[in-house]
């Protein structure tokens, strides 16, 4: 009898590792996509500060936020957008009457970005939660 409940617990404890690797093989995928994103922003960025040229001086005190994190009680980080679509369009109104296309790009990049870092941290709490149970099943063990 305490063999089966043995192997019964080494199952579980197996179904854990793997839910555990797999949470770690996530949060590597999502680090380097946000990497990627950050650079490609960060590219977008550089290439409409040269072609606006070293006259424009920009400060990010100048533009408001369109993004807001709200956080509720529990595992996921949740990214809401305003609805109000007129902010939205003066956000770069300060630029003229043209947004450079790198300008709406680097935005683009950047708001990717953030549902990123959102995702990342939803994904950290359920890998703390995942580690947690493994050193359940581990205590159990001994």
């Amino acid at each position: 009898m305490t063999n089966v409940l043995r192997c019964v617990m080494e199952n579980d404890v197996d179904e854990e590792i793997f839910k555990l690797l797999d949470c770690m093989n996530e949060q590597i995928h999502l680090k380097l996509i946000l990497e990627r994103k950050m650079k490609e922003c960060w590219m977008a960025m550089a290439k409409a500060r040269e072609s606006m040229g070293s006259l424009l001086n920009i400060s990010v005190v100048n533009l408001d936020s369109t993004s807001t994190v709200d956080v509720e009680k529990g595992v996921n980080f949740i990214l809401r957008q305003r609805d109000d679509d007129f902010s939205r369009k003066q956000m770069f109104k300060k630029f003229g009457l043209f947004t450079p296309i790198h300008l709406v790009t680097a935005q683009k990049h950047s708001i990717a970005a953030i549902n990123l870092v959102c995702n990342i941290a939803s994904n950290q709490t359920q890998l703390v939660q995942d580690m947690a149970k493994y050193a359940e099943h581990d205590l159990k063990r001994l």
